[in-house]
């Protein structure tokens, strides 16, 4: 029988059964057409060619997915009853970064923090009290404004008013390799990414105080070479863009001279092809600052007015439903209901859980839901809160052990919760049934 060599170059250790290198230390995978061990966050295989497997486990851009819909496809395996009263997460291992918590990615069994300050840290999540030492971070040179994005084995991240393609089975320890780099003239550039097929969708700010910015789409991303950059709109500021659940559409909001439109460009083979739909019955202008989501032919949004939160028909561009108030944060479950966060309270419209649940309290991270089962909150004080969906009067509170200034950022991967605090402090803990 032959014996499995690592597939990283310049290294060719017997990996017998394991799934780490003896020789060189990394980790590797098994593709799950041939079994062969190939790199970790590779795409395809070294061996028979076919295309490495996603899991439902990974949380690979903003709110999880490019629908923005704040929803884990990862099925939990158990009830909120079931977990500890006193212990809901038990923590598992932590580390710090450099700056404030801004991002958190899980890929492949790895976590990738990015502070805003503009360090970008990765770490297995695995468990133990020595994860610091098993931490490799750099430093990118400038602030961080957007989420960085992981899509078909690369990685994009965006500092200053560069724009940084890698290749994550290039990702060598402590540095990564460029693959191409784009440079975009604004001061405050980059305020969103969303990946689609081989194009990336950006948002750029012009100013400051995101009155003024324009949408790009840069076609050709997988390859070697610069990307071609395409103007979609140039105005006032427009939305974050999302994509319907098929990858087939890309929608995003902007103003023009007659009021609000909805740029949408669709993506069915060939060359994307845009439209813009004028939302004829919109109230207010829509606030930009706040991504929109993308369900089932439904686009939801919130308008200035009131910060009230409002659901778009994608097909005909008018405003079918108003949803909640006072929004500042909101996502969507897998089965449609809305969880919306406002000053003080969290709201399930038709169910108001106001003071009863939230007294006082400040939901700091965007919300995330666990399939339809539960969801989870960072908190302004510093803990976690875990609510039932199915009957949100149930809920857990886990104080994060030394998080400062609030939780900033979450991010999921199967039975395990990364957190990310204002003061760079990154905590892993796994959902702890009784």
């Amino acid at each position: 029988m032959t014996m499995p060599i690592c597939p990283y170059p310049d290294c060719y250790g017997e990996l017998q059964a394991l799934r780490t290198c003896p020789q060189c230390g990394r980790s590797t995978k098994l593709c799950g057409a041939c079994g062969a061990h190939i790199r970790l966050f590779a795409s395809f295989c070294r061996v028979c060619g076919a295309p490495a497997l996603s899991s439902e486990m990974d949380w690979v851009t903003f709110k999880g997915s490019p629908g923005r819909l704040g929803t884990s496809n990862y099925q939990p395996g158990w009830t909120l009853l079931q977990l500890n009263n006193e212990n809901p997460l038990q923590r598992t291992g932590g580390f710090l970064i450099n700056g404030p918590c801004h991002s958190l990615l899980t890929y492949d069994g790895h976590l990738f923090a990015l502070s805003a300050t503009g360090s970008l840290s990765v770490a297995p999540l695995t468990e133990g009290e020595e994860l610091q030492a098993r931490v490799w971070s750099i430093n990118l040179g400038a602030p961080i404004y957007a989420d960085p994005v992981i899509h078909r084995g690369s990685f994009y991240v965006a500092a200053g008013n560069q724009l940084f393609a890698c290749t994550l089975s290039d990702f060598a320890e402590p540095s990564m390799v460029e693959r191409w780099r784009f440079n975009f003239r604004e001061r405050v550039p980059v305020s969103a990414l969303l990946p689609v097929d081989d194009s990336l969708y950006v948002t750029l700010a012009h100013d400051p105080q995101y009155q003024y910015g324009s949408m790009v789409r840069l076609d050709g991303i997988s390859g070697a070479a610069q990307p071609r950059e395409v103007e979609l709109h140039n105005g006032w500021m427009p939305s974050p863009a999302a994509a319907s659940s098929d990858g087939k559409a890309v929608f995003f909001l902007a103003a023009g001279t007659m009021g609000l439109y909805c740029g949408m460009v669709s993506h069915r083979g060939g060359e994307p092809v845009g439209e813009w739909r004028h939302v004829g019955n919109a109230p207010s202008p829509m606030d930009p600052l706040h991504p929109i989501a993308v369900r089932g032919g439904k686009i939801f949004a919130v308008f200035k007015q009131r910060q009230t939160l409002y659901r778009i028909d994608a097909e005909s561009a008018w405003i079918d439903n108003m949803i909640a108030q006072d929004a500042r944060k909101f996502s969507l479950s897998a089965n449609g209901n809305v969880l919306v966060v406002t000053p003080g309270n969290v709201v399930i419209p038709t169910r108001n859980l106001g003071k009863e649940i939230l007294p006082g309290y400040i939901v700091s991270s965007q919300p995330l839901l666990l399939g339809d089962a539960a969801a989870v909150m960072g908190m302004g004080g510093g803990s976690v809160w875990i609510l039932d969906m199915a009957n949100p009067a149930r809920f857990r509170e886990w104080p994060v052990r030394g998080a400062g200034g609030g939780i900033t950022a979450l991010a999921p991967y199967g039975d395990l919760l990364a957190v990310g605090d204002a003061n760079g402090a990154v905590t892993i803990a796994r959902f702890n049934v009784s």
